[in-house]
């Protein structure tokens, strides 16, 4: 029976041993692009619903690809409804937020366009 133990003891240390190797492998550097990754601007109007004729394609791409699921998963962040509160503090610094910034913005639109 203590042989037993003593060998399972040695097959739990092999593996432990074998974890730590995988783990000291493992990198944060993002994977590289494939070459059937679409282009990075693609996961928000995926997102965003502009490509519906491709969007199972492009999700299935991202659900299997190392590069794209984090991309995707971005762009599901960015374009989330709900604005935080420290996002609407921002937004309601900007001068374009006064009505009085946005007559500036306008004049300067239209002096632009002619």
């Amino acid at each position: 029976m203590s042989q037993v133990c003593e060998r399972c003891s040695m097959r739990f240390r092999e593996q432990e041993s074998a974890m730590e190797r995988l783990e000291r492998l493992k990198t944060d550097a993002p994977a590289p692009p494939g070459p059937q990754c679409p282009a990075a601007e693609v996961w928000l109007e995926v997102i965003a619903g502009t490509h519906l004729h491709r969007a199972e394609s492009y999700l299935s791409h991202a659900f299997q690809c190392d590069y794209c699921e984090p991309l995707l998963r971005q762009a599901a962040i960015d374009l989330e409804d709900e604005v935080s509160p420290k996002e609407e503090d921002a937004i309601a610094r900007l001068r374009t937020s006064t009505p009085e910034g946005q007559r500036e913005l306008a004049a300067i639109l239209r002096a632009a366009a002619s």
